[in-house]
């Protein structure tokens, strides 16, 4: 018989003469979700069924037998190892240290909830995704300070100048956000010094942190041995300790308030920023005027609109809007199969009506269908139907897997998929510049990235090395799911398919990216044109009546 226990190897002997049983290393299971970690997708698709040979197994034990060895005289703190949550991470040397003078700290805890409660939400997840989320934050080889009070349990703190300098890396990769401790932050706990104290009753030192596993297991085991309590005076207060524990409550309530206001933040900047969103979208079609456009002016009604003629302002920034869309392989390891990418130039909608519903600017949409060459046999049919071959509006283009980020990186430069797939001329197709004719440098136009659940799709992008979000030229992100629950007031998330059949548009072979890229931006363009009027009380009937 083939396989069993019978064709396993011989267990290893023991100096003792015994035999132990030896695990024997599986293969690496791929997670049931997309995450940071698998976002670069394997060469090769694991073969469900394939299993360990005779040799793999011995070559396996052999590495086992090494490892031990090895391991008892290795040293077992080094800066660059991520300690696993199962086994105990060894204190630093230092430990118990008392915080020297002119060391300001700031609770830790507030530190790794600051992108969702101190930044502005168009900024957040951005932040998240690059410093915080996955366990980032806890990286960065913090200087960690603990303190113990009965009343307000362990609190950790950093020094205030790490949390500086990770600011500056922020705003260095973020030039726009401008992350900054501010007066009121100061004021309520975030910045806090002990040089008034004297040293037994300041923070001690804890270690320096390189993980978020070190970091729990350095706390759980601090629960379990006798902390460093304050001392209590027996019969009159001590200005001291209860100068300290002024303070540990500001950094508690600090931290309580912060794990409130991150959903509270969020759910009430949501609302404005969908509001501002759709307010912005519709002025870049010239939908809306600038609030200091000359158009506007006190007591003037704002003209009838009629979607057979052009629209009555300017397009503000003459932006370049690009809608991207990714489809993954539904089963582990979930590679990139397809990416869409739909263009329009705001430049070539002057002087054209939009049509009802926007149908009329359709026309000027340039779609682009990237398949990845080696990855063109695998469809979805488990949870949506894939139909990468039918691609609606142009030819599919095979892309080799190690040539996909060259290519997608082109669409957001000039010509901007001009020539691809283009069935008009486009301005961003001319090599002279329409506002500078005898310019020989191509011109950087305003770009805004367009998706349905944007944020998704760019995190598929930035796995396979083109950056989204920190272009110097791009002044906005449109997402239609936002977009379409301020339109309709609905708090629930729309399916793309749910938002064209609203608008009666079509909507042939959803789940192809290119088809979807494009179908997005016709999404973009119906919930603008559309909300445009109604919000002045009427429809677009085509002659400007009620």
């Amino acid at each position: 018989m083939i396989g069993g226990e019978n064709a396993l190897p011989s267990k290893v002997p023991t100096p003792n003469g015994k035999q132990e049983e030896v695990d024997i290393p599986q293969p690496r299971e791929a997670p049931l979700h997309h995450t940071d970690d698998d976002s670069h997708e394997n060469q090769h698709l694991p073969n469900a069924n394939s299993t360990y040979r005779l040799g793999e197994i011995e070559a396996a034990l052999s590495q086992v037998k090494q490892e031990s060895a090895s391991s008892s005289s290795s040293s077992s703190s080094s800066s660059s190892n991520a300690f696993s949550s199962d086994r105990k991470a060894p204190f630093d040397a230092r430990k118990g240290e008392h915080l020297p003078s002119n060391v300001e700290l700031t609770p830790f805890f507030a530190v790794t909830k600051y992108c969702y409660t101190c930044v502005p939400y168009r900024w957040s997840q951005s932040l998240a995704t690059a410093f915080f989320d996955a366990g980032k934050i806890y990286t960065r080889n913090w200087s960690l300070y603990y303190i113990y009070d009965d009343e307000y349990g362990l609190l950790t703190f950093v020094p205030t100048s790490q949390v500086q300098s990770l600011f500056d890396e922020i705003n260095a990769k973020f030039e726009r956000a401008n992350v900054a401790i501010d007066q009121w932050q100061r004021e309520n706990g975030f910045v806090l010094t002990f040089d008034e104290l004297p040293k037994a009753l300041r923070p001690r030192f804890l270690g320096q942190c390189i993980s978020r596993s070190q970091y729990a297991s350095w706390i759980d085991q601090l629960s379990c041995e006798r902390l460093v309590r304050l001392p209590t005076a027996p019969t009159t207060e001590d200005p001291s300790i209860e100068a300290v524990r002024a303070k540990i409550k500001v950094a508690y309530l600090l931290n309580t308030e912060m794990q409130k206001a991150s959903r509270k933040k969020r759910h009430s900047e949501t609302s404005v920023t969908q509001g501002d969103s759709a307010s912005n979208a519709m002025q870049y079609f010239g939908l809306n005027p600038t609030s200091d456009s000359a158009s506007v002016q006190p007591g003037v009604p704002e003209p009838l609109l009629d979607h057979t003629k052009p629209v009555p302002h300017a397009f503000d920034q003459e932006p370049i809007l690009i809608a991207i869309d990714v489809e993954a392989y539904e089963h582990p390891p979930r590679m990139i199969t397809e990416i869409g990418v739909a263009t329009l130039d705001t430049r070539d909608l002057k002087g054209i009506a939009p049509g009802e519903n926007g149908r009329e600017w359709q026309k000027f949409i340039r779609g682009r269908h990237l398949r990845i060459a080696e990855y063109k046999r695998y469809k979805n049919r488990r949870w949506v139907k894939g139909c990468p071959d039918a691609f609606e509006f142009g030819t599919s283009e095979f892309v080799p897997k190690k040539n996909t980020a060259a290519h997608l990186s082109s669409c957001f430069r000039e010509p901007y998929s001009g020539g691809q797939n283009a069935n008009h001329p486009s301005s961003t197709t001319n090599t002279n510049n329409n506002n500078n004719p005898t310019s020989l440098w191509p011109e950087h136009r305003n770009l805004i990235i367009v998706g349905h659940d944007l944020s998704q799709d760019i995190k598929y992008f930035e796995s396979m090395n083109v950056e989204i979000r920190n272009r110097r030229n791009l002044i906005d992100t449109l997402d239609t799911i936002p977009l379409f629950k301020h339109y309709t007031g609905d708090s629930q998330a729309s399916s793309l398919g749910k938002i064209l059949l609203h608008f009666d548009l079509e909507s042939w072979n959803l789940h192809n990216a290119g088809n979807d890229a494009v179908y997005t931006m016709h999404a973009l363009l119906a919930i603008c044109v559309t909300s445009a009027g109604e919000r002045r009380g009427l429809r677009w009937t085509g002659n400007g009546e009620d």
